[in-house]
């Protein structure tokens, strides 16, 4: 099973650098279950790697980036989960039109069990606006995935360089007060605001926010920093410790989910190029709609396979009695085999005419 965490917001926000942080908390928190001893990292000798990221005002990420191999964490149920880190390019730049930006984040968020939405200073209405587009898929979604709960798993907003700690404290716990008192409506407010916040919440099945403080001059301002711990303020240090380990912690570790069913690593190449095939194509319509269109033709093919599955099961155990079935019984035999089949592909809302068209009733 496979868990995306994805990075996404505004250029030159600092994703990448976040990013680099998770890298250095999974393969610690690898090490630590294969050899049985205690989590270690983040101390003043680490230099933060892997994700490529630099300072200045141009963008550096384009386009959708995974890291290179899935890191491979034991959940604390005892399954395996492969996790699988994606950057994403910044949103909203001189480079880019607002189509560019809707396909990256859009089909990040599809393909995503936890989307961190990076913004800086605070959760601006432009933030929760840029969103809508987005919203509005998962409400065109939820009517047709309603048997598979939410179209999208976790949204968690990351704010940094947050601004009013002592209002709200840095870490998840002032973060979610933060965020309910940013999304919350109210009698009056205006029909567009009050629209988005409760689309979030009907989209997602699960929402977090984080509040980070400023990690220091010497990372946001000097060309020559690479890295060091040492370098990064304490505070943005531990906050960052705090996140890695309560997102990312074997507890906490979700996969991705599809249909109602968890991902393989097979599974999401085929949802990307399902996705991405249909994103490239659409010229005229909104990504998500041709997303939602992939979607519903990838539960119809799987709808099938189960059926299918289902009625050569059924058949099988009729075919493994000792004595030739008559005519008569082999009939009655395949017309069971068949309601079964019928009934697992309905159990997916699927017409029958599809069904027939495979050919294999």
């Amino acid at each position: 099973q496979v868990v995306i965490v994805s990075v996404a917001g505004a250029f030159r926000k600092g994703k990448s650098f976040l990013l680099n942080f998770f890298l250095e908390y999974l393969y610690a928190l690898n090490s630590s279950q294969q050899n049985g001893t205690p989590v270690k990292w983040l101390d003043d000798n680490t230099q933060v790697q892997g994700f490529h990221w630099r300072s200045g005002a141009s963008r550096d990420t384009e386009g959708i980036w995974m890291w290179g191999e899935p890191i491979l964490i034991k959940a604390a149920s005892g399954e395996k989960l492969a996790v699988v880190l994606m950057d994403t390019q910044g949103a909203f730049d001189s480079q880019s039109t607002y189509q560019q930006c809707t396909t990256i984040f859009t089909l990040s968020t599809i393909v995503s069990s936890l989307q961190i939405y990076n913004v800086v200073d605070a959760i601006q209405e432009d933030a929760l606006q840029n969103l809508t587009l987005f919203v509005k898929y998962g409400q065109m979604a939820m009517e047709q995935m309603k048997q598979f709960g939410t179209p999208f798993q976790t949204l968690c907003y990351c704010v940094r360089d947050f601004k009013a700690p002592q209002e709200y404290p840095f870490g998840n716990e002032g973060g979610q007060k933060y965020m309910e008192d940013v999304l919350n409506t109210y009698a009056g407010q205006p029909d567009e605001l009050r629209l988005t916040r409760d689309l979030l919440s009907k989209s997602f099945s699960n929402l977090l926010c984080y509040l980070l403080p400023y990690p220091g001059m010497k990372v946001a301002e000097r060309r020559s920093f690479k890295g060091d711990v040492r370098d990064i303020r304490s505070e943005f240090r531990e906050e960052v410790r705090k996140m890695a380990e309560s997102l990312l912690s074997p507890t906490a570790l979700q996969p991705k989910i599809i249909n109602g069913k968890p991902v393989t690593c097979k599974k999401l190449i085929e949802c990307f190029k399902v996705n991405y095939s249909d994103g490239e194509s659409a010229s005229d319509s909104p990504l998500f709609a041709c997303s939602l269109a992939s979607l519903t033709d990838e539960r119809s093919n799987e709808a099938i396979d189960d059926a299918k599955t289902v009625y050569c099961t059924e058949m099988d155990k009729a075919m493994k009695q000792r004595s030739l079935l008559s005519e008569k019984k082999l009939l009655k035999r395949h017309t069971r085999s068949e309601a079964a089949a019928m009934i697992a592909y309905d159990r997916l809302e699927k017409r029958e005419t599809k069904l027939r068209k495979f050919g294999f009733i």
